[in-house]
């Protein structure tokens, strides 16, 4: 707090900063503007004072989200005091536990004035334990493209150290605007990233915005698109990470720990257990050589090409490219309509789906806003993929949160025969041979020969169900 602020001296009689080295006064140092004082977060004083006045100046006033930047503690006396509730030790031994304790001091005044909104903290520094209060950033990057490539592995190492919500400032955060096909490759990176921020302090009096190329503004366009049909994926495995402490963006050592070409990649990574992206990261680039781990079969995201794993593919690449792959046995939850995570209500779920082993994932819904689902309102659906004769596609609902898409859509992979009937729940659903009757229809499935895929919909529904998907060979008399 700078020695100038009209708060200064009232922390200061408290006793709330932290003290020299002989605890005789406040120690100042250099900070932003000047000379400031530091809070004794480990000093109830300093959390009360602050509590106080970050509820009269932004909580009582509605404001529910608080940015706690510049708060690595800097003091260059490693020898100052902090309080640390009675025991008096050196700032050298506690500044990592400060960033932690002034977001910690943010959740808690949250939770005591608005109790039922869910509380939105940032915080550019924190410690061991961070993720219980924060959503974190890896601070002031420089623009270039060696920040855009290794800031992949700065993600996927906080995120091995239990760190998931994270994220880099998109375009880069200090030095020149970025240029177009850089940051049209920055944004293609950022959008699978747990904090997606296009964030910038640009050294020639311009800022970053997605729309400030014209002429590329539709390569951004289609890139956040992409990250808005990833939501129900993305929201899941953020659920996933609070519970459990999966990573959500992962080292593909992390999900083939078996394959030993895999122990070195630093910048291919998989989002969940289900999708490897392999962004473009250089330059001028026109081909891409992607290694597809072994222990698994691959699926181009777009063609829904068929690769081995083990193997290095070569791919052609143009500005659009988002070089995307899903893995046999995907479960993957997108939305087809959703445009504004705040405003708009996911009204068709979708599921991609790769049937060609046993697999599960755990798709999680709540109102993303308030507290009510510890209460109970929540949605858990277990979705569960079993191979026999046919497949079995089960949907086991847990939660009282009924606010559901009203429809679900699904492509499952066919790679060797086509369906002959599906059954929802026992009763079986319409077949369509033309896709313009099936897309105008409520209900029913056809298969795309192009793709290999049975295109499946229906009502949702609000209850535990089935989806069975009989690919008996049958002759021409009787299909």
């Amino acid at each position: 707090m700078l020695t100038t602020h009209p708060l200064y001296k009232e922390f200061d009689e408290a006793g709330a900063y932290i003290k020299d080295e002989n605890e005789d006064k406040s120690i100042t140092d250099r900070y932003w503007g000047g000379p400031a004082s530091f809070v004794d977060f480990t000093n109830p004083k300093g959390r009360e004072l602050w509590k106080k006045h970050l509820t009269e100046a932004l909580v009582s006033n509605g404001i529910t989200s608080i940015w706690n930047d510049n708060n690595e503690f800097e003091i260059n006396n490693p020898e100052a005091i902090c309080y640390f509730e009675g025991l008096k030790k050196e700032v050298g031994a506690l500044r990592p536990l400060l960033p932690n304790l002034m977001a910690f001091m943010a959740k808690e005044t949250i939770a005591e004035v608005a109790p039922n909104v869910r509380p939105y903290i940032t915080n550019r520094a924190g410690f061991a334990g961070i993720q219980r209060y924060a959503q974190t950033w890896a601070g002031d990057n420089n623009t270039s493209w060696k920040s855009l490539k290794f800031n992949v592995p700065v993600i996927l190492g906080m995120g091995l150290s239990g760190v998931a919500n994270q994220g880099c400032d998109i375009g880069g955060f200090f030095g020149p605007a970025p240029e177009p096909e850089l940051f049209v490759r920055w944004v293609q990176n950022g959008i699978f990233q747990p904090r997606f921020s296009i964030h910038s302090c640009n050294t020639d009096n311009t800022v970053t915005e997605p729309w400030m190329y014209p002429s590329y503004t539709k390569y951004i366009k289609d890139a956040i698109k992409l990250r808005y049909k990833l939501v129900p994926y993305l929201y899941s495995l953020l659920f996933e990470a609070s519970t459990v402490g999966s990573p959500v963006m992962r080292p593909l050592v992390y999900e083939f720990q078996n394959d030993q070409k895999v122990l070195e990649e630093s910048f291919d990574f998989m989002l969940g257990n289900y999708i490897l992206v392999a962004n473009v990261l250089e330059k001028g680039q026109k081909t891409r050589q992607v290694y597809l781990p072994k222990g698994a079969t691959w699926f181009d995201w777009n063609t829904k090409q068929e690769y081995q794993g083990g193997q290095t593919v070569d791919l052609d690449v143009t500005l659009d490219s988002i070089p995307m792959f899903f893995r046999s046995g995907a479960i993957i939850p997108l939305s087809e309509d959703l445009m504004n995570i705040h405003n708009d209500s996911i009204e068709t779920l979708k599921f991609l789906i790769e049937p060609s082993e046993d697999s599960s994932f755990v798709l999680y819904e709540d109102d993303g806003t308030t507290n009510n689902y510890k209460n109970g309102e929540y949605l858990k659906t277990a979705i569960t993929v079993k191979k026999d004769s046919g497949v079995t596609i089960s949907f086991e609902k847990e939660g009282k949160y009924d606010q559901q898409a009203k429809d679900v859509a699904i492509d499952l992979i066919c790679r060797e025969i086509a369906p002959v009937n599906v059954s929802l729940s026992g009763r079986q659903i319409p077949m369509f041979l033309d896709k313009k009757q099936w897309e105008a229809s409520q209900e029913g499935w056809y298969f795309d020969i192009e793709q290999k895929t049975a295109k499946i919909k229906y009502a949702n529904i609000n209850k535990s169900y089935d989806l069975k998907v009989n690919f008996d060979v049958k002759d021409l008399i009787s299909i």
